[in-house]
């Protein structure tokens, strides 16, 4: 049985990451970036716990390819397990060990599921845990001194801050619990408050990065979990120390029931971290970024038709961001569910995915600095180093407006990006000055071939982006931009969606003018039967024509809405047939 475990740590781990969090996998490589220069290494090593963030930046980025991501996440659970099964401390345990051993194991996996707990993190859990069971294997003190010497050097570098606090802690309950005798633990501990006092001194942290367990912990109030984590082993210790572990009579019996009280708890620890740490609302948004920067909007749509719970603002914006690309947004808009007007675009805060929202649909609505303002924002949000995918989106705006000289900046960065360098110099080879200057004295829009992608400089027609709400700014681009498609999409259906019927119709006005109502979109057709039934305008017919079976189709809603008295039962009884309507939108919604 105790050969078996590793095998099947193993491939539980991978068919939970492959399976059912594979988008939590793909994500450490959007929240990473790796490079190949010196500067990048100690920028990172003067961090606590760089040096194995700059190993686990390494390696994120291979989880751009799934199946690469959930095995490495697998077989660091099966590593920590091997690495305290292997440790003294639960080698004395005899037969309760293996279950014993799973607890951190768990631990870890809750805390691999936040978003912001990185590869580097959990370099950071095994390289503490790998110290250890190499030290508890030794068995000449000297060399266990010279281990836990070094160790103490590199405590700040590999395990962050107070995991390195915890070290000290550990090693000197440890070797007390073996021996008894302190007078070994004077070269270590020096050591240790050297490299403490010389990181406090010369290196730029802060109080609360000195205090942090590690970055992500507290992204999701997982820092009870990481104290379970790491007071494992020193508790283990402790109870050795204090001979809580000895021979007694029916030894058999008693590990056999150790077993099964370890398992049944160890049950029900992973029964409350489901529900504490599972989050497949999470899951699904990621699944959507992923899709949104690929560009794949098949994907987008597809997946926001499998998800069953309740779906974010942001999340909203993602699909009509895709469904506006296919040119679909008013026809399949109330196919998929809505939150009213923030659905569309995201209001002025610093979440993560709203900023990331923001930056698509501005450019999409033919505002490229305004989308390049909040992909920097968001890219200035994830600290020094943003990922990969906002400098190579950076550069793509700045081309796309014309401003090659900033773009070159972002491009030279990605030079050194392994699986970037390659796009990076595609574009800085497709950067010719002398073409531009000449252009520009031409005075000619300056056209950027992007990928492949020829796109013209913005015009100069500006005006403050926010100040009045969504729905002036597309009301000012309808103005400025009467030709984009996307602009009168999403101003026309933003306004449906706030049930703004009357200011719809004034604006669907101008952009139809009567008589041109041929291959109407859905919604459109939906919101004038309304308007027909309503006293908006009942000539509207005359005025438009209204293809399809939507008359029929309201005759009949509004017959049996009306055949109930509970608003909520009528929700139910009408939802199958007319869910995605406007107007059960307008009753229910």
């Amino acid at each position: 049985m105790k050969k078996i475990i590793p095998f099947l740590v193993f491939a539980l781990a991978f068919l939970f990451w492959y399976l059912f969090y594979p988008n939590h996998v793909g994500n450490q490589e959007f929240f990473s970036i790796f490079q190949t220069t010196p500067s990048f290494f100690m920028s990172r090593c003067v961090e606590p716990g760089g040096l194995a963030a700059w190993i686990g930046a390494f390696f994120s980025q291979f989880y751009r390819w799934i199946g690469v991501g959930a095995f490495l996440q697998a077989l660091s659970a099966v590593g920590l397990y091997l690495l305290l099964r292997y440790n003294k401390a639960f080698s004395q345990l005899k037969g309760e060990e293996g279950v014993l051993a799973l607890f951190p194991v768990v631990c870890l996996l809750f805390l691999q599921t936040g978003y912001a707990f990185l590869m580097g993190n959990t370099l950071q859990v095994l390289a503490w845990f790998g110290f250890f069971w190499g030290y508890s294997r030794m068995k000449s003190q000297p060399v266990r001194m010279f281990w836990a010497c070094l160790g103490s050097f590199l405590s700040f570098p590999l395990f962050g801050a107070l995991p390195a606090i915890l070290w000290l802690v550990t090693f000197v309950i440890y070797e007390l619990s073996q021996s008894g005798k302190s007078i070994g633990l004077v070269w270590p501990i020096i050591i240790w408050i050297g490299c403490a006092w010389g990181w406090r001194t010369y290196f730029p942290i802060n109080d609360e990065v000195w205090c942090t367990f590690f970055p992500g912990v507290f992204e999701f109030n997982a820092a009870g979990i990481a104290w379970i984590l790491y007071l494992w082993l020193p508790l283990r210790y402790i109870l050795i120390w204090l001979k809580k572990v000895r021979k007694e009579p029916r030894q058999s019996l008693r590990r056999s029931w150790g077993c099964v009280a370890g398992c049944v708890v160890l049950l029900g620890f992973l029964c409350w971290g489901k529900k504490e740490f599972y989050q497949p609302q999470l899951e699904y948004v990621l699944g959507l970024q992923r899709s949104v920067v690929k560009e794949k909007w098949d994907e987008v749509l597809k997946s926001a038709q499998k998800y069953s719970g309740k779906t974010p603002a942001y999340g909203c914006s993602m699909i009509n961001l895709a469904l506006a690309k296919k040119g679909e947004l008013a026809e399949r808009a109330l196919d998929f569910p809505q939150t009213g007007e923030e659905g569309l675009l995201q209001p002025l805060n610093n979440d993560y995915f709203s900023m990331f929202c923001n930056t698509y649909v501005y450019e999409l609505l033919d505002v490229a600095n305004e989308g390049l303002h909040w992909n920097i924002e968001l890219s200035i949000s994830l600290g020094d180093n943003p990922p990969p995918y906002l400098l190579k989106r950076t550069a793509e705006l700045l081309m796309k407006l014309g401003k090659e000289s900033a773009a070159v900046k972002y491009l030279k960065n990605l030079l050194v990006v392994p699986f970037y360098k390659d796009w990076a110099k595609e574009n800085l080879a497709r950067i010719s000055k002398v073409e531009f200057q000449r252009k520009l004295q031409l005075n000619v829009p300056y056209q950027a071939d992007i990928a492949g992608k020829t796109v013209v400089q913005e015009r100069t027609d500006d005006f403050f982006v926010g100040i009045y709400g969504l729905l002036y700014d597309l009301y000012q681009l309808s103005v400025l931009r009467p030709n984009n498609e996307a602009v009168r999409d999403y101003l026309l259906t933003g306004l449906l969606l706030q049930k703004d019927v009357m200011a719809f119709y004034d604006h669907f006005r101008r952009y139809y003018p009567e008589g041109r109502s041929s291959n109407l979109p859905r919604l459109y057709r939906e919101a004038l039967v309304s308007i027909r039934f309503s006293s908006v305008d009942p000539n509207v017919f005359l005025k438009y024509e209204v293809k399809g079976n939507e008359q029929d189709r309201f005759r009949i809603y509004i017959n049996r809405y009306k055949a109930f008295s509970d608003k909520k039962l009528a929700a139910q009884a009408l939802e199958k047939e007319f869910g995605n309507t406007y107007w059960y939108y307008l009753h229910f919604k």
